[in-house]
């Protein structure tokens, strides 16, 4: 009698163990599935932060060509060109660049710069007005936003 009631008690323990180590278990896979979530939502994050930064590299690049040549205007219905940031992937992978129209006239340009970084596009649009009584060129950005 005595050796049966041994056998129930460590019975018992078998079911507790299990449930244990099924919750440490789930709270592993729960913790490792929300640090992947984590990490691959910064770099998201971070690719995102680069594709704007290469827009604005792209207008303040913009900016440039028309203060050289102020009637500076290109194709809009395609990018007059692009800045690969990436040198040797750049704009052919969607790596990281830039790409660039100029349209408007004599006194009012604006410039659409598009950066991309992999899936992540950020768009900065400038206007400009360009003081043609001014004999040094003035160029006034009258606005600068991401659209």
């Amino acid at each position: 009698m005595i050796l049966q009631n041994n056998r129930r008690r460590g019975i018992a323990s078998l079911p507790a163990v299990l449930a244990m180590v099924v919750f440490m278990v789930a709270v592993g896979v729960g913790l490792a599935s929300s640090t992947f979530i984590q990490v691959s939502t910064s770099a998201g994050a971070a690719q995102s932060s680069q594709a704007l930064f290469f827009a604005e590299a792209g207008a303040r690049d913009a900016l440039q060509r028309i203060a050289r040549n102020k009637k500076y205007l290109c194709d809009v219905s395609n990018p007059c060109y692009a800045i690969d940031f990436v040198p040797s992937t750049g704009c052919s992978n969607n790596d990281g660049c830039a790409r660039l129209t100029v349209e408007g006239d004599d006194t009012n340009k604006t410039i659409t710069s598009v950066g991309q970084v992999k899936r992540n596009i950020r768009t900065i649009r400038v206007s400009v007005t360009l003081d043609p009584l001014d004999a040094s060129g003035e160029i006034t950005a009258t606005s600068w936003s991401e659209i």
